[in-house]
């Protein structure tokens, strides 16, 4: 038995081709259906079914489509409502595909009606197809189907977790659908390539918590927001989606881009923010043709809003248009040239681009107005003094709470979604300017408060541990002096180096999440820790 992951970075998912000498399944499988037919072809096997692990809150699948393209099978919880063919299998039910067995989990959670999928072939290690159940360090989020689900749904994802280990052996490989970046993780998960339910036993929260309420109320207590595109993907998904339409969009002329301006068209230009800054038509969107487009574009703009795509080749526009069909936005009203756009005679503007060290000169000017637009995740953990909060998500319906007699400097933590709020801003009228910078320097040059905690003395007189517990090339670049330096991966693998039980450990990481991991690891060997978060915090 052979797994190969197929990775879907624009929106952090990963689907599977399952295959043996010459049999093959997919699992959750993204629209990017003709990839896998030609893998398969590649590998010279024949992909015989189709799993979807449950009905997808945040992409469109392309199961059904995969499906009815090869005349193949195509499996789904019998419990999940679906408007279309399909074979509707139970939990504990066996499928046999060549030599692999396929056995049905149930495995609620994520959402109600979820299956995880074991799948066996003699003398292999077993594996666990576990969709948005366990992940690799967290749990799939509780609060996609609705609000009043969540707690039931959280208690949920505890018990599943508690049954797989009941039910299978430590060695059992874990391949999860959700955690590689996109929102449907629970909490920041663990960047390795594949784990297992041993490993997840020393590392995953949802075992290192000591009972289900601590964990349930740290679960909750921890969701953010997710894009607002979600609310059509599982309706699209129980209707059987099929295969992508990527007809090239029309090419606009300047007259047909007037019309699609009077009717209220929103226009996506996908150039570098500093590109768009220096020149762009007034009233349309900077949003850079990157991974990240397709979720801004959906989670921003009216879901049926019809778009046009700008971008400085055809090649530029298809590469978008078939991003944006991964969440089902398929209808696109056209596409310009960006030298066509920006010499069509329609007004343009412009504005500054600025790095965090600019900002620190004009600060004190009474004229400057800081614009955050990170998550309240993010502001929470630690934010410019007297800046305005305004996440991205939220800006177009609440311009009206910004001075607009001040030149409102708006920043995020690397610059993406601080570009698409400045071009959103210099749309309306308003005086912006893009601080274009990585947020890591707004706090090496004072800009952040640094929170110096009691610890720092109780390290300095030695009546305390400090521990380092992020990678080689980390501790390399920057460290705290008197540190203890143990990597995550070899704490967790029980290297405990030089850390004292007698002495209280304070442990950090870059962002507070290994050091949470390590502080449960440690709590369950008698240690006593506080976890202190991100180096950059203090």
């Amino acid at each position: 038995m052979e797994v190969i992951a197929v990775d879907v970075p624009e929106l952090g998912n990963r689907g599977y081709l399952v295959y043996d000498t010459d049999s093959a399944i997919v699992i959750d499988p993204s629209r990017r259906i003709q990839e896998l037919i030609n893998l398969a072809a590649k590998l010279g096997v024949n992909i015989k079914a189709v799993f979807e692990t449950h009905i997808h809150n945040d992409y469109v699948t392309g199961g059904y489509a995969l499906a009815r393209r090869l005349g193949i099978p195509y499996y789904i919880s019998a419990y999940d409502n679906v408007e279309f063919k399909h074979h509707a299998i139970k939990p504990d039910q066996k499928v046999i595909i060549g030599t692999l067995q396929i056995t049905a989990l149930s495995s609620p959670g994520h959402t109600s009606h979820h299956l995880s999928y074991l799948v066996e072939q003699s003398n292999v290690t077993p594996a666990l197809f576990s969709g948005g159940s366990l992940l690799y360090g967290a749990v799939g989020r509780p609060d996609l189907e609705s609000d009043r689900l969540t707690p039931k749904l959280a208690k949920a994802q505890y018990q599943t977790a508690q049954f797989f280990v009941d039910r299978l052996d430590a060695s059992t490989l874990l391949y999860p659908t959700h955690g590689f970046g996109g929102f449907c993780a629970a909490a920041e998960t663990e960047h390795v390539a594949v784990s297992t339910i041993k490993q997840q036993l020393k590392s995953n929260s949802v075992y290192t918590k000591k009972d289900e309420a601590s964990f349930v109320k740290e679960l909750i207590d921890g969701l953010d927001v997710y894009p607002s595109y979600y609310a059509y993907m599982a309706p699209a998904n129980l209707k059987g989606p099929l295969d992508m339409a990527l007809d090239p969009p029309n090419l606009l002329t300047k007259e047909t881009l007037l019309r699609e301006i009077h009717i209220g068209t929103a226009i996506i230009d996908m150039r570098s923010r500093k590109a768009y800054a220096t020149e762009h038509m007034s009233g349309t969107y900077n949003i850079e043709l990157n991974t990240d487009l397709a979720t801004y574009i959906g989670w921003l703009l009216s879901w049926d809003a019809p778009l046009i795509l700008v971008g400085s080749s055809t090649k530029d526009v298809s590469i978008a248009q078939e991003r944006l069909s991964l969440i089902g936005r398929d209808i696109i009203a056209g596409q310009m040239r960006t030298t066509e756009l920006l010499k069509s005679g329609i007004k343009k503007s412009s504005y500054r681009v600025k790095s965090f060290a600019d900002l620190k000169r004009n600060i004190s000017n009474e004229n400057v107005l800081v614009l955050d637009v990170r998550r309240v995740s993010e502001w929470q953990k630690g934010h410019i003094p007297n800046a305005l909060h305004l996440p991205l998500h939220q800006l177009i319906n609440r311009l009206d709470v910004i001075n607009s007699d001040k030149e409102i400097w708006v920043h995020c933590a690397s610059g993406y979604r601080a570009s698409i709020a400045a071009s959103i801003i210099s749309g309306r009228g308003k005086k912006v300017v893009l601080i274009d910078d990585n947020y890591s320097n707004a706090v090496k040059i004072g800009l952040v408060p640094i929170m110096k905690k009691k610890f720092v003395d109780e390290v300095n007189e030695g009546k305390a541990q400090l521990l380092d517990v992020r990678n080689n090339a980390e501790w390399a670049v920057e460290r705290a002096i008197g540190a203890i330096h143990i990597p995550v991966g070899l704490l967790l693998d029980g290297d405990i180096g030089t850390l004292r039980k007698n002495q209280l450990v304070y442990v950090y990481c870059e962002s507070g999440r290994r050091s949470g991991l390590a502080k449960n690891f440690l709590d369950n060997a008698g240690f006593k820790v506080v976890n202190i978060g991100g180096l950059n915090d203090w």
